[in-house]
């Protein structure tokens, strides 16, 4: 990662390696094939959503509210022994879009509604392992998605590192698929 707003992911799956880049809110993917794409903006979104930098809080929550996230509902809840502000949801409705925020994690668990041929598909991204970063700011090593309850994909990070004066390059989607 490049704060405020560049990441790189590397990462070997099955034998296959694929490099993923953000940069200024836009992702680009390339595939072991070395064919590169971009990818639709909510598929950048579980590093967003779990390290919500260089953006206002109204900012996130316009794009939460575009998830169906209702930022007129909201509770509290224990997850992983901790409190939590649930956004989106009342006490008990768990198949709400919503955003549960730790104060000092961030974002520990986001549900929402996603449009799949048959009509729509409940998806629960769960961040957890969260390890410090980078002075107050923390990393999720665990990233869990659910859809409509059953387990899809396990993330797991290894290492994190913030600011080690990574050349731009490595941020460029014009130079992906060149490497």
């Amino acid at each position: 990662m490049k704060l405020p707003d560049l990441q790189r992911i590397e990462q070997t799956i099955e034998g296959r390696r694929e490099v993923r880049i953000t940069s200024r809110g836009r992702s680009w993917r390339r595939a072991a094939d070395g064919t590169v794409s971009e990818l639709p903006q909510d598929r950048g979104q579980p590093i967003a959503l779990a390290v919500p930098l260089h953006r206002s809080a109204n900012e996130i929550l316009a794009e939460w509210r575009a998830l169906g996230v209702r930022d007129d509902r909201s509770h509290e809840a224990r997850m992983a022994g901790r409190t939590v502000t649930v956004i989106g949801a009342q006490a008990g409705e768990r198949d709400r879009p919503a955003a549960w925020v730790d104060p000092e994690y961030g974002v520990m668990r986001f549900v929402a509604r996603e449009p799949v041929d048959t009509g729509s598909v409940l998806t629960d991204i769960v961040f957890s392992e969260f390890r410090p970063l980078l002075g107050a700011l923390y990393f999720p090593h665990r990233q869990e998605t659910f859809r409509s309850g059953k387990l899809i994909v396990r993330l797991l990070a290894r290492s994190v590192a913030v600011n080690t004066s990574p050349p731009d390059s490595l941020f460029d989607p014009a130079l992906l698929s060149a490497r």
